[in-house]
């Protein structure tokens, strides 16, 4: 785990606030994705399920 995050800040370093708004950016994507995602799942999917709820399980399982 170590290894990665050197691996991801170094890949990110740039000027000062670009990490900040690069990890911002990637946030948002995801949650965006994964409402999509989950909209299109729907009626396969227990009710009440949001994007963050699948998210976090995904987090737990990795």
């Amino acid at each position: 785990m170590t290894t990665r995050r050197a691996l991801a800040i170094a890949a990110t370093e740039g000027p000062p606030g670009s990490r900040a708004e690069l990890s911002g950016h990637s946030h948002q994507t995801i949650i965006e994705t994964a409402t999509t995602l989950v909209a299109r799942a729907a009626p396969y999917l227990r009710p009440g399920l949001t994007a963050k709820d699948l998210l976090a399980l995904a987090t737990g399982v990795a």
